[in-house]
């Protein structure tokens, strides 16, 4: 395993040659730009160069050689700005060599980082060779455009058919050597991996009990965040939270419970979207079928782990999360998928109530794909059973992953909160039902 300090300095190239793609982005807009004036202008010339379209203007002296002149200058003008606009989008694709060229140095510098141990995939995680190489596409995608960018320009030119010239532009806005979607998943599964590599490598560490992720404690900030608001009363909660973590579930009882009483005391609606976590990033790996709740907490928390157990019980008993049948300590990658496909169709907080009460209240093993597809068959979700027996929905889970590292989730479950125009006020851990039933009310005042 890489060390934290190498790691550290790869998400700083990724986010690098983010920044580039971006200042592409612009830039090859003001091409577009320019290369739309410079077609206009070509194609009046012609009409400028034949006198018979001046009639009476004739009559003055070399009006006709003053404005086909003036034309021509405000064309050369523009041709010059194209290719200084070229030169900035060179410069852009030379950052992007240079990026990948130094993540691909600081990897080989890394004696730990054998051959074999840059190879190692573990789905949906790609090896480190595979992030290398999805900085190494981006950079040859743009690569490519820009030389066929440079090509264009040089076929805006006098005697080009009008036909030719809108060819011309249509090809330079495509920009048909860069997949954007391709790029964009690129950087959301480096950014993803590269927060789970450090996780690994123990620069932040979770557990299944541990008290920074997910015990119940009242840690209440005001975040910024863009979520959309209705014109009447609505609240919109994201929670990032992990099946396999016990408090996530008795903070999906006392949520809901909040909500019911919402719903009686107010006409405000309410969605609910359910993001993924993973507490151990590696288990997936180690684990693909999970392992029984009590080998797999008495081996990683010792004698105290049973003791642990029954606290977390306790407190959720009252709220309805009773853990009447809690065998299982379940691989939850693919059952964060299916809630990945939930999410499309606004059932991500029915997939979740389903997939919980499964896995503590019927000792089922969420990590079976039959279960899954049971649960997702019980919820009417198209196409269920090819979802969960693909690698469908990783993507989405490891965008959920990045999404947050940028909002500072350091433990599940982690609620945001708000309503129209009000703060989004986040909330760590399994609060009570009254704390939610609060904030509920405190986004409704400040949005309205």
């Amino acid at each position: 395993m890489a060390s934290g300090q190498v790691l550290e300095k790869l998400r700083n190239y990724y986010f690098k040659s983010e920044t580039e793609v971006r200042k592409w982005d612009s830039t090859q807009s003001r091409l577009v730009s320019l290369l739309t004036t410079i077609s206009n202008i070509l194609g009046r010339v012609p009409a400028l160069q034949d006198s018979r379209h001046y009639g009476e203007l004739l009559e003055f002296q070399d009006y006709q050689k003053k404005l086909l002149s003036t034309q021509l200058a405000a064309l050369e003008e523009l041709m010059g700005e194209a290719q200084a606009v070229l030169r900035e989008l060179d410069i852009i694709v030379q950052n992007l060599e240079k990026t990948y060229k130094n993540a691909a140095r600081t990897i080989q510098q890394d004696k730990r980082l054998t051959p074999a141990a840059r190879a190692v995939i573990a789905p949906p995680v790609p090896s480190i060779n595979q992030c290398l190489e999805g900085l190494e596409i981006v950079w040859k995608m743009h690569l490519d455009e820009l030389l066929l960018q440079q090509a264009l320009t040089s076929e805006m030119q006098y005697g080009r058919s009008t036909e030719e010239m809108q060819e011309v532009l249509r090809a330079a806005t495509a920009q048909v050597n860069i997949e954007e979607n391709k790029v964009k998943d690129l950087f959301h599964l480096i950014a993803a991996t590269a927060e789970i590599s450090m996780r690994s490598a123990g620069i932040w560490s979770f557990s299944l009990f541990a008290d920074s992720a997910c015990r119940s404690s009242l840690t209440t900030r005001r975040v910024q965040t863009t979520m959309t608001s209705a014109m009447k009363p609505k609240i919109e909660a994201e929670i990032w939270s992990d099946l396999a973590c016990p408090w996530c579930y008795a903070g999906h009882k006392r949520i809901t419970k909040a909500i019911e009483q919402l719903k009686t005391d107010t006409a405000a609606d309410i969605k609910v979207t359910w993001h993924a976590f993973l507490l151990d990033p590696n288990f997936h790996k180690n684990h693909p079928t999970g392992e029984p709740i009590d080998e797999y907490i008495t081996a990683k928390f010792g004698p105290n782990a049973l003791a642990m157990k029954n606290r977390v019980i306790q407190s959720g008993t009252p709220d309805g999360a009773t853990f009447s049948s809690w065998t299982w300590r379940a691989n939850t990658f693919p059952g964060h998928r299916l809630v990945a496909l939930a999410k499309q169709h606004g059932k991500s907080h029915q997939v979740n109530s389903l997939l919980f009460q499964a896995s503590y209240e019927q000792g089922e093993n969420i990590s079976d794909l039959d279960v899954l597809i049971r649960i997702g068959k019980q919820l009417e979700l198209p196409d269920v059973e090819e979802w969960v027996r693909s690698d469908e929905g990783s993507l989405e889970v490891l965008k959920d992953f990045s999404e947050a590292r940028h909002l500072g989730v350091t433990g599940v479950p982690a609620f945001f909160i708000k309503s129209g125009k009000s703060q989004t006020y986040a909330l760590s851990g399994a609060q009570p039902v009254d704390v939610f039933v609060e904030t509920f009310d405190r986004v409704l005042k400040e949005g309205s």
